[in-house]
């Protein structure tokens, strides 16, 4: 019976794990949060450079070029593959829409701003008159 309580007392007395486990804790948030801003960050270049590319596709379809294409050169760092351009022409003005599905790589992101499968449709449209 003594040497029970004796081996009871010292793991009830025993810390020498707990800086790690506290750390493990601590970790698994701050990279959680640190990989969220990190693919923030790429949905918010997305979108800046959709934005971009539809500015510079209403310049091309309004000087007669290929708007399309023009797209496509502005997609610096993103898939161009995933990428639907609408141009609606009228009388005296042109419409470009662009659209892109982001798709997240932290799962926290996706779960939270995703939908079934984790992505975003990012779009902006821009227009001109002649």
């Amino acid at each position: 019976m003594d040497f029970i309580t004796k081996i009871a007392k010292r793991v009830e007395n025993n810390e020498s794990g707990q800086g790690t486990l506290e750390f493990a804790c601590t970790a698994i948030i701050l990279l959680a949060i640190t990989f969220g801003c990190i693919d923030f960050g790429r949905a918010v270049y997305a979108k800046s450079t959709i934005q971009a590319a539809s500015q510079e596709a209403v310049r091309a379809a309004i000087v007669n070029e290929d708007a399309t294409n023009a797209v496509h050169d502005r997609m610096i760092g993103l898939d161009a593959d995933n990428v639907v351009v609408a141009i609606s022409n009228a009388v005296d003005s042109v419409e470009v829409t662009v659209s892109y599905e982001f798709s997240f790589v932290t799962p926290l992101m996706s779960s939270l701003f995703g939908g079934s499968n984790g992505t975003v449709e990012l779009t902006s449209s821009a227009s001109m008159v002649s």
